[in-house]
């Protein structure tokens, strides 16, 4: 929701980087573009992207435009196993040079294998670090376990993680208690944290900013606008 919303009001030229090894969904939450390729198809093509000969519309055969929200998607393949779609750093930063290239802002879904060399290449390219959790105490006892290894893995990490905005994500209709819990859990330990109310076009199907109700979508531009704050 934070590419459509950045693809939306930010002008477009936005990204959504599924840096998942392990069956990354987005591509099965979002529209599917002219051709059914991944990010492994994507990284033999990266030196030709990266030529002086290459043009802007190059890199529309290896994402998804998403034509209502205005940004694009770089699948991973749920289907094969993680083995067989790992990425080195050296691989991650080529793939980040192409993106660079052509796109102003580039927003992980980072997946949560936190030994993979992607998540930590992910980590070290990022300015901006946004948390989701949803209302369920293993959730957000998870979220808050990546911010305490953060902080303790070095300096620039530490400063991702005191900086962060934590998204929590009502699971269910209402669940005040869980969710003021969940909230006070996150206060003085990151900048800025931001409440989804509950929405059950989150939980199936695909994601359009406009099938939303209206407090979500709301919800979902205070968020935008905190990580902005970070930029």
């Amino acid at each position: 929701m934070l590419s459509a919303v950045f693809g939306r009001y930010g002008g477009g030229n936005v990204l959504a980087w599924d840096n998942n090894d392990t069956r990354g969904t987005l591509g099965w939450r979002t529209e599917t573009g002219l051709y059914d390729t991944t990010i492994r198809d994507l990284l033999p093509a990266a030196s030709n992207l990266l030529s002086p000969d290459a043009g802007v519309s190059d890199i529309t055969r290896f994402v998804h435009h998403q034509s209502a929200d205005r940004y694009d998607v770089l699948r991973s393949n749920p289907e094969l196993l993680a083995a067989d779609q790992r990425l080195t750093s050296t691989e991650f930063e080529q793939l980040m040079r192409v993106a660079a290239r052509y796109y102003r802002l580039v927003v992980f879904d980072s997946g949560n294998d936190e030994s993979a060399d992607r998540w930590l290449s992910m980590v070290d390219h990022s300015t901006q670090l946004v948390v989701p959790t949803l209302t369920a105490p293993e959730s957000a006892e998870s979220a808050a376990l990546l911010l305490e290894a953060l902080g303790a893995r070095d300096e620039r990490s530490h400063d991702l993680a005191r900086n962060a905005v934590v998204v929590v994500t009502q699971a269910e209709p209402a669940r005040p208690a869980e969710l003021r819990d969940i909230v006070l859990g996150f206060e003085g330990r990151v900048r800025d944290i931001v409440v989804v109310p509950f929405d059950p076009v989150l939980k199936r199907g695909p994601l359009r900013f406009d099938d939303l109700r209206t407090p979500t979508r709301e919800a979902w531009i205070r968020a935008a606008a905190a990580t902005a704050a970070g930029l």
